[in-house]
């Protein structure tokens, strides 16, 4: 089982080999001097000597002391634990180091900047030319699509919307009535901008609510596969970067229950 690294070769770019230092400097840690080369990450159950693992977790500090890792990113509090075979990387967030070791080793893939030629763009749009749009993609009128944007097969942007730069939409999705900020993370299948649930009684039967708002995501949010984001009736629905972190929204619905209570 030793030496099986994260992230099969199919799916997932890869690169390195890469020195200690230049991974201990790409996690923000500190390590000894060594002349240790790595060539991937993972976990410590099955890491290798050539591998790099991590420990965020103290119930998993028996792993740590049998692991057969090259290097481990670890917090100083758990140092004494790192095998004698393993160099530690040492630094106060062990899981950020984690995720920057593993963009390190397995970057995003590079933009293949242009249009597809299924793709469906109205004249009207703005598409950056730096922006990847894929097949069968529907982009309606006036619709702005900001620098080194990403937009996967069979996603939909309705009229109006606003795309900032570096933005990732998945597959299928479906966005309209929405301004999207910088950096912004959309998994396949999520549904934007729709209307919200809402209606009012009347003496005839239910009375639907016009939806005047928008979606407002702002700038490094991340929604998560087959999320529904409606608008608001009369205010916007906001979904806000001053959190600290990404924020990652499974199910959003929006249901207005005193309309039909």
């Amino acid at each position: 089982m030793h030496g099986r690294s994260a992230g099969d070769a199919r799916f997932y770019a890869r690169s390195g080999p890469y020195a200690l230092a230049e991974v201990a400097n790409a996690a923000g840690g500190v390590a000894a001097s060594s002349d240790l080369v790595l060539t991937g990450v993972a976990p410590l159950q099955i890491a290798g000597a050539e591998e790099v693992s991590f420990l965020d977790n103290r119930r998993y500090a028996s792993a740590l002391e049998k692991t057969c890792a090259g290097a481990v990113i670890v917090h100083p509090d758990m140092v004494g634990s790192v095998p004698r075979s393993a160099v530690p990387i040492v630094m106060t967030a062990p899981y950020e180091g984690w995720a920057r070791v593993g963009k390190l080793f397995h970057p995003s893939p590079p933009l293949c900047p242009g249009i597809h030629p299924t793709a469906l763009v109205a004249p009207s749009a703005d598409v950056d030319p730096t922006a990847q749009i894929g097949a069968f993609v529907c982009i309606e009128e006036r619709v702005r699509i900001g620098p080194g944007c990403r937009v996967g097969p069979y996603a939909s942007i309705a009229e109006g919307v606003v795309v900032d730069e570096d933005c990732r939409i998945g597959a299928h999705v479906s966005i309209s009535h929405a301004l999207l900020g910088a950096r912004v993370c959309i998994h396949p299948g999520v549904r934007i901008g729709q209307e919200g649930f809402s209606f009012a009684r009347t003496k005839t039967g239910y009375l639907t609510i016009p939806q005047l708002g928008r979606v407002l995501i702002e700038d490094d949010v991340e929604i998560g596969a087959n999320t529904t984001i409606d608008r608001g009736s009369v205010q916007d629905t906001v979904i806000g970067a001053d959190h600290g972190s990404i924020t990652l929204f499974k199910l959003v619905i929006m249901f207005d229950w005193a309309a039909v209570a």
